[in-house]
């Protein structure tokens, strides 16, 4: 999927004091089945990021695009609960990339 077909590829590209972030007031109830771009939002929270994989039950690959603060702290062995979600994400065949 290009980025231009993505969700939130101008949604959310320029929120950079986005922290909350709770896609389940949409009637799909935050099951992504596309991309996720949130590279605009340095902020975003631990509990927003963990909703979103929680509420996925599509099976289909998506990638969600993060700020580079926010992939810092997904990819830090030291910040487990951000570490966590990493394997939480693949079980729900999403990968985090950054920009």
């Amino acid at each position: 999927m290009d980025a231009s077909s993505s969700v939130g590829s101008k949604v959310f590209a320029s929120l950079p004091n986005l922290v909350d972030l709770n896609l389940g007031i949409f009637e799909y109830r935050a099951n992504l089945v596309a991309d996720l771009n949130l590279k605009g939002s340095p902020l975003i929270s631990l509990k927003s990021v963990k909703g979103l994989i929680q509420g996925r039950s599509a099976t289909n690959q998506i990638a969600i695009t993060v700020h580079p603060d926010v992939y810092a702290k997904l990819t830090d062995p030291d910040d487990s609960e951000w570490y966590a979600l990493l394997d939480l994400a693949s079980e729900k065949n999403i990968t985090f990339v950054t920009i």
